[in-house]
């Protein structure tokens, strides 16, 4: 729904009847569902990358992937206490009332812009560490120089990929803005017409 006419129809919603208006009810039951998703896969990546990386390391007992899996085991850390701190507060609405599901719902909203950032700035350092260590072998194995590293074929796809994310990460981030905008504006109308009924009793 665009959000002019989402404005326009939540307002009617409200206008006539005292309960939540279903648009909003599904769009917390769905930003509900996200959140479910999203921890499942921060545990299963978890789980994946800091079970098999050591496992590797101990089979391989290259000094380089001991290294390895303890920098993977210190992202997973610093991600988990990013990712607590950016959670912290409610999970789920405070009670079954519009004025909670909208403050809800702005609360997401500012959860996933400061999740976007959070993750650019883990991701670049920890594509630092893993170009770091793979320059230190490549260099070590051809003697070739940083300029060579940074413009073989795996390294261009590396970097493209990074320009991939980064404008899907800048487009994401508008999108959330936009929201986030109209989602105060709606709560703001809400408010006007709560008042305003109150002064008309």
């Amino acid at each position: 729904m665009q959000p002019d006419l989402e404005l326009e129809t939540w307002r009617r919603q409200w206008q006539a009847r005292e309960t939540v208006p279903p648009d909003l009810t599904r769009r917390v039951e769905r930003e509900l569902r996200h959140a479910r998703r999203a921890q499942l896969l921060a545990i299963g990546v978890t789980i994946g990358f800091g079970v098999a990386v050591p496992v590797r390391a101990s089979l391989t007992g290259r000094p380089d992937d001991v290294v390895l899996a303890i920098g993977v085991w210190v992202f997973i850390v610093l991600a988990w206490v990013v990712s607590w701190r950016i959670m912290r507060g409610d999970s789920k609405p405070a009670a079954a009332t519009t004025t909670a599901f909208l403050d809800f719902s702005i609360l997401s909203c500012r959860r996933h812009l400061t999740e976007v950032g959070a993750a650019a700035m883990l991701y670049a350092v920890f594509l630092t560490f893993i170009m770091w260590l793979q320059y230190r072998e490549f260099a070590a194995q051809t003697g070739a120089g940083p300029w060579a590293f940074v413009t073989r074929t795996h390294s261009l796809v590396v970097w493209a990929v990074t320009a991939a994310l980064g404008g899907f990460a800048w487009w994401r981030r508008q999108l959330l803005r936009r929201e986030l905008r109209n989602l105060m504006s709606i709560q703001k109308s809400y408010q006007y017409s709560t008042n305003a009924s109150s002064t008309k009793q």
